[in-house]
């Protein structure tokens, strides 16, 4: 065998692991590829990882979800008209009473707003030590970490 066929054989060899190298890493490379695309896809996954995001997207459609109030509409009467109203019974007029001011309302209202701001604080610090557990818990270990 000529010194060039042999050069040639090995080439062809070189040529054949290199490509087969390449294919294997093609395949790790769109496997990868599709695991991404299933999370971007993937409601519960993109909620796992950004919460507030999705607390957010929900209170936007709540937003546009929810009707509008309707606006009154103020109509101004004579004397004569809301007399005539009164008579036929269409509309009934009662007397504004205004609520008394006591020290102990306030000191309920004060004490009720102390304890809820207390238990949405103490609920926030919750929620943080359980999305940071499951935020841990969802982070690839050191030997499931691919390095190419």
């Amino acid at each position: 065998m000529p010194r060039n066929e042999i050069q040639c054989a090995e080439d062809a060899c070189r040529i054949r692991d290199r490509m087969g190298r390449i294919r294997n890493q093609m395949d790790r490379e769109v496997q990868g590829i599709k695991k991404g695309a299933g999370n971007l896809l993937s409601i519960h996954h993109q909620v796992r990882s950004h919460p507030w995001m999705g607390i957010g997207a929900a209170a936007l459609i709540g937003f546009f979800i929810v009707p509008a109030r309707k606006k009154r509409q103020e109509i101004q009467l004579d004397e004569q008209t809301v007399q005539k109203l009164i008579e036929r019974g269409d509309i009934r007029v009662e007397a504004h009473r205004k609520q008394k001011k006591s020290w102990v309302r306030s000191a309920t209202t004060l004490a009720t707003n102390a304890a809820l701001r207390a238990a949405l604080a103490y609920a926030g610090q919750q929620f943080g030590k359980v999305s940071s557990v499951m935020a841990a818990d969802n982070r690839p270990s050191a030997n499931e970490v691919e390095v190419n």
